[in-house]
């Protein structure tokens, strides 16, 4: 039997983007991507860059990204980043997938 009731869309995903160190995400071949991927998702996007973001859209993404220092100020920043970060997030809703572009240089996740 079929049922006269409409099937609700897939929900959107959740997804963390960890990315190494990210100079200009502004240009087209790196905001682009996350416009076009929020037909079906939205997410973080995580990255040390040349300066500060906290929430900055890129579609349905947002990027929070500071910049790296030396060696103990970078150990913190990819802390907050890459680890905690996170971990908030994961523990605030549902994740569904942690995307990274190298496992061993982006810690934990």
């Amino acid at each position: 039997m079929y049922s006269s009731e409409p099937v609700s869309p897939r929900p959107d995903l959740n997804l963390i983007f960890l990315f190494p160190q990210v100079w200009s995400p502004e240009k087209v071949n790196f905001a682009e991507r996350f416009r076009l991927l929020s037909s079906f998702a939205q997410g973080e996007i995580l990255t040390p860059t040349g300066k500060y973001r906290h929430g900055d859209a890129f579609g349905r993404f947002r990027i929070f990204s500071e910049p790296l220092g030396g060696a103990w100020k970078s150990f913190l920043v990819r802390l907050r980043l890459q680890i905690l970060r996170p971990l908030r997030t994961y523990r605030r809703g549902s994740v569904d997938a942690v995307i990274t572009y190298d496992p061993y240089a982006s810690g934990l996740n």
